[in-house]
């Protein structure tokens, strides 16, 4: 599962799936002695027929939501997550599985994690194994294969032989009971971890004491502090990345989406025109193809827009776009005073003062293109002046024919 909310959605939504489809039927409350389920994985007892099992999953497959259940069953063994479970006695015995395609891929030693966590992981790994062995001898087995891949991955002996030893003096029940979390306060020290680690460390506890003493900070802060660590920036962060952009702005199934859209939450989404891949002109009805993603919040961005009586502005913003056509629209509503204080006005406020009685109520906007962020650098302004004008040329909208006042070619004479 790639995003973190997935196993959360996938655990809900099944849950709600068992509610409705699972409990109710007569078959599960007949042949299921016990339902265990961890996310999208499953394990049943089942007291029945292999015919009525058989039936039992082809009827939860028979549902509207598009689920299907794979399932395998046996008398004798059955797999479940890193668990193989087999009978024994008058109960069930616990043995640790492996896919046939696992890989080793414990942490080499010779990484650059804090000595006590590369020591932790041998420890960590045999606890494991003899949790999940009911049968001593087959956690012998398994310890086994443990110790040849933890060899392959440069751990030295003396710290294997004592991981395994104190996993082999545990018991397997006292490692399945549950463990009284500690109630005390547990001051933590966060931060990346580095060559200096141990003598931060030494510093901090040192000094601890300091915030121990302190009236305000002692009813805060544990007898010691913890110190965590988070991983350090590694090769992949710090080598230069490809300046090649993927597109991330998709519809599902990796469609790109393209076009000009309103943000939903502004009060110029009433005024942004929704267009999908292609802007046809309102009078010529010539189609101009649409390459980027728009919307009120994006920023530099080339705009047109649309007045009542369909002809055209093209600007260009280096802000975000809701706050370029938040201007027009005050300039609009001002025209009026503007013209009696003798103020100079724009082509736009001009225009919808002479025609459109200074309303902007019927204002459209459509972004037309935006401009990718260059890694390398480059003149951000020079190249918005450059496709404005060129988005003026070809939709022709310079007066009378439209409202720009005049094209021009500053951005690509450098001036």
């Amino acid at each position: 599962m790639g995003a973190k909310c997935e196993p959360a959605y996938a655990n809900t939504f099944l849950g709600w799936w068992e509610e409705k489809f699972v409990y109710p039927s007569l078959s599960f409350a007949t042949h299921v002695h016990a339902w265990f389920r961890f996310i999208d994985d499953i394990f049943i007892l089942w007291k029945g027929s292999e015919e009525d099992c058989v039936d039992f999953f082809n009827n939860l497959n028979c549902n509207p939501y598009n689920i299907y259940l794979t399932y395998s069953f046996s008398a004798s063994e059955i797999t479940f997550l890193d668990l193989k479970i087999f009978p024994q006695g008058n109960g069930l015995a616990t043995s640790l599985y492996r896919k046939p395609t696992a890989t080793n891929s414990l942490l080499a030693f010779t990484s650059f994690h804090p000595w006590h966590t590369k020591v932790g992981v041998p420890t960590g790994q045999f606890l494991r194994v003899r949790r999940n062995c009911t049968r001593y001898d087959d956690f012998s087995i398994q310890a086994r294969d443990l110790t040849d891949r933890f060899h392959q991955r440069g751990y030295p002996k003396r710290v294997i032989s004592k991981a395994y030893q104190r996993a082999r003096s545990q018991d397997q029940r006292s490692l399945l009971s549950s463990r009284r979390q500690c109630q005390e306060i547990q001051t933590r020290f966060i931060t990346d971890f580095n060559s200096s680690w141990k003598q931060v460390s030494d510093i901090l506890s040192k000094h601890w004491q300091i915030l121990r003493v302190d009236m305000q900070t002692a009813e805060i802060t544990s007898e010691r502090p913890l110190m965590t660590a988070r991983r350090a920036p590694n090769l992949r962060d710090l080598l230069t990345r490809s300046h090649f952009n993927r597109p991330t702005t998709r519809l599902n199934r990796g469609v790109i989406l393209k076009g000009s859209f309103p943000c939903g939450d502004c009060n110029i989404c009433p005024h942004m025109v929704v267009t999908r891949d292609f802007f046809v002109h309102p009078t010529r009805s010539s189609r101009h193809p649409l390459k980027t993603y728009i919307n009120c919040k994006s920023r530099d961005v080339i705009y047109a827009l649309i007045c009542p009586c369909k002809m055209l502005y093209v600007g260009q913003t280096s802000q975000e776009l809701r706050k370029r056509v938040q201007k027009h629209i005050s300039t609009i509503h001002l025209a009026a005073s503007d013209s009696r204080k003798g103020k100079a006005r724009t082509p736009v406020s001009e225009h919808f003062l002479v025609h459109h009685g200074g309303s902007s109520a019927n204002l459209q906007v459509v972004g037309l293109q935006k401009i990718a962020h260059n890694e390398r650098g480059g003149d951000k302004r020079r190249i918005l002046l450059q496709i404005e004008s060129s988005r003026i040329f070809q939709l022709q909208t310079v007066a009378p024919l439209g409202l720009n006042e005049e094209l021009l070619f500053t951005g690509f004479l450098g001036c």
